[in-house]
């Protein structure tokens, strides 16, 4: 007998499938046939040979307690034959085993909303209208992980949700992080993740699993984006996701406000990357949101471009009118080779110089160094300031740069084994600049970078022929010196606690 497919759970394109075909789909994709038997003996109550099957695919997935009640609707005759007392039997012993109770329901998502609460997130008025409506979803836990749900005191296909393998679609969403045989890419290919919706649980538990942190110690950063607070403590009572919202990189929107809040804190963060990766689980009904998130972020990624093209003016203007002969007033004043009288007569600003020392919080030694560098300055009369990633899940762009130069105006910038070059958009191109060579990098050996330099690059550190021989760099501007090191980091006496 020819029938339709029934959709409870999952959105797949409803289809005609003849009777043997549908008896064949139980051993060849049992979690397809459920609904589709379920919706046939619908039609046919009677038809004792595919409830057999649809007892056994229940079964097989762990599903005990509802295949005892598709079991029971046979006839006692029936059940009395072969082997079915035995899987009568089992059944019953089992039976119960494979829900979650919602005391223990209740339970979970209270463990979750500690541990939001402990984040600033209060979802107690949530948890109480859940609290309230616990006991009318009945929740069947399949061998493989998946969690049917079932309104309680309703029977027939519609009163179920989430009758799908779920956790296999989850599993097989492609990860931004992860190539196409499951393995971590290159740290700079590494994105965010925003997750729409956490209810199932299974998206959000994945890419939280399988985003480590990398070899440099970069973690992408995961936002999930749940608008109904009560389907959130629905997943909460599926998986324990206590764990996942502990880390600082797990970030959560939820409530009628969560496409604002999830806005305004990228534009928040136009200083690091925003490029993201939006997840949803395909064949799933679409979050109700007032947008797509997608659009939402090339909104802000359009205000970022913005904002680093207003930076660039404002540093033109700040920068313009400086040539070497300004800044040799300006260091002679600020050194103290100038008279102060001299100094205040030509306008020339006399306070301590300010250097700019940009690092990456991700290298092994460069980051260290360049903090003792800074120390080292600031106890020659300088003022120092490192720009450095604020934590291990974000990376700065040019807008950092562009931001910092703009608020604090520096007279020197710093940059270990880099190049102005390097980052040309990402800093004024008329203030002193120094590259310190600590490393013969290969990305140095460039003629286009020798090129590039002017009046205003110098290079120091380590100084290799082959920059001037066959690169082009400018041997009037470089000076050669060692490495120097912190007697307070490199010293033949004990080592404090905080520096191990």
């Amino acid at each position: 007998m020819p029938s339709e497919t029934a959709t409870a759970g999952s959105a797949e394109p409803v289809v005609r499938i003849g009777r043997e075909e549908l008896l064949a789909l139980e051993q060849r994709a049992p979690w397809r046939f459920l609904p589709v038997a379920m919706q046939a003996l619908e039609q046919a109550p009677d038809d004792v040979e595919l409830r057999l099957t649809l007892v056994v695919a229940l079964a097989r997935l762990g599903l005990n307690t509802l295949a005892l009640e598709q079991l029971l609707k046979t006839p006692a005759a029936v059940r009395r034959e072969g082997d079915l007392p035995q899987l009568e039997a089992m059944l019953r012993d089992s039976a119960g085993r494979d829900r979650i109770s919602p005391q223990a329901a209740l339970r979970r998502a209270r463990n979750l909303c500690a541990a939001l609460a402990a984040r600033g997130v209060d979802l107690s008025e949530a948890l109480e209208r859940f609290g309230q409506r616990v006991e009318r979803t009945e929740r069947f836990v399949a061998d493989d992980g998946n969690v049917v749900r079932r309104r309680t005191g309703e029977e027939g296909l519609a009163a179920f949700t989430h009758l799908a393998d779920e956790r296999s679609v989850a599993a097989a969403v492609e990860l931004p992080f992860l190539d196409a045989e499951g393995k971590p890419k290159p740290v700079a290919q590494s994105q965010s993740c925003v997750l729409v919706g956490v209810d199932p649980p299974w998206l959000l538990d994945r890419v939280w699993r399988c985003s480590p942190p990398a070899a440099d110690g970069h973690q992408p950063r995961i936002m999930a984006l749940a608008p109904d607070e009560e389907a959130l403590l629905e997943a909460a009572a599926l998986l324990d996701m206590r764990r996942i919202f502990r880390e600082e990189r797990v970030e959560l929107f939820t409530g009628p406000q969560t496409l604002c809040a999830f806005e305004r804190s990228l534009l928040q963060r136009l200083d690091i990357s925003l490029r993201c990766t939006v997840l949803e689980l395909p064949g799933r009904e679409a979050t109700r949101l007032a947008e797509p998130v997608d659009a939402v972020v090339e909104r802000v990624l359009r205000a970022q471009q913005k904002a680093g093209e207003e930076l660039r003016t404002q540093l033109a203007e700040i920068y313009g009118g400086r040539d070497a002969a300004w800044w040799a007033r300006r260091y002679d004043a600020a050194l103290g080779h100038a008279a102060v009288e001299k100094a205040q007569e030509q306008s020339v600003d006399a306070s301590p110089l300010r250097v700019l020392i940009p690092t990456c919080l991700y290298s092994t030694y460069i980051r260290h160094s360049a903090a003792d560098f800074a120390a080292a300055v600031e106890k020659l009369g300088c003022q120092a300031q490192l720009l450095i990633e604020p934590d291990r899940h974000s990376r700065l762009t040019q807008v950092a740069h562009l931001r910092r130069c703009a608020q604090w105006r520096p007279d020197l910038i710093v940059l270990i084994n880099y190049t102005r070059e390097h980052l040309r958009d990402a800093l004024p191109a008329k203030v002193p600049f120094v590259c310190w060579i600590q490393d013969r990098m290969p990305h140095l050996f460039d003629e286009q970078l020798g090129a590039a330099q002017g009046e205003l690059d110098f290079v120091a550190g380590h100084l290799f022929g082959e920059l001037f021989h066959q690169c082009s760099w400018p041997r009037e501007r470089a000076w050669r010196f060692p490495i120097a090191v912190s007697e307070e980091k490199f010293h033949p006496g004990p080592v404090s606690d905080e520096l191990r």
